[in-house]
């Protein structure tokens, strides 16, 4: 299934990735190599990232607390993917949160009065993998376990993540 553009959003040049022999993208020796699932890199190669606040693109995240409806604001270009990932997992100077192990973090998304990213589940042999998540950071308490307690389930891929973007008024 091919993800339906929409005409308000606003394409961007392709990104330039540089993939190994085995097809794996090196993020740096702290993350270390990442499986892009297939759509999620044809989608990198057409557009660098998207810019979608104020577009309808509306989704549901399913927290083990309950859902939340939340706005995607924009996909990060890929050297921001690569870059944010790495300085969450590194920098001591950010909001003392780190993206949980197995995930990248490709974009933001608001809603509420928690900062969202919304993840991608790169484990290849994960039972999750390719699958979207939402994760608020401040329900995880830093650098304890696996950071994955604020985890919510968007889709279960990419593809299917951005095809049901839709209007608020429609969730």
């Amino acid at each position: 299934m091919a993800i339906n553009w929409k005409p308000t959003w606003e394409r961007e040049e392709p990104a330039e990735i540089i993939f190994n022999q085995d097809g794996s993208v090196h993020f740096d020796d702290l993350v270390g190599d990442v499986w892009l699932p297939e759509d999620y890199k044809e989608f990198m190669l057409y557009s660098n990232g998207l810019g979608t606040k104020d577009t309808n693109s509306w989704f549901v995240s399913d927290y083990p607390n309950g859902p939340k409806i939340l706005e995607l604001e924009y996909l990060s270009e890929f050297f921001s993917v690569k870059n944010g990932t790495l300085g969450f997992q590194v920098n001591m100077f950010h909001d003392g949160y780190t993206v949980p192990k197995g995930y990248i973090d490709i974009g933001t998304a608001e809603g509420d009065a928690n900062y969202t990213s919304v993840l991608l589940s790169v484990r290849k042999e994960a039972p999750d993998y390719g699958q979207v998540f939402t994760w608020m950071q401040t329900q995880d308490p830093w650098m304890e376990g696996e950071n994955t307690t604020g985890l919510g389930f968007v889709a279960n891929s990419f593809t299917e993540f951005m095809n049901n973007l839709t209007a608020r008024e429609n969730l």
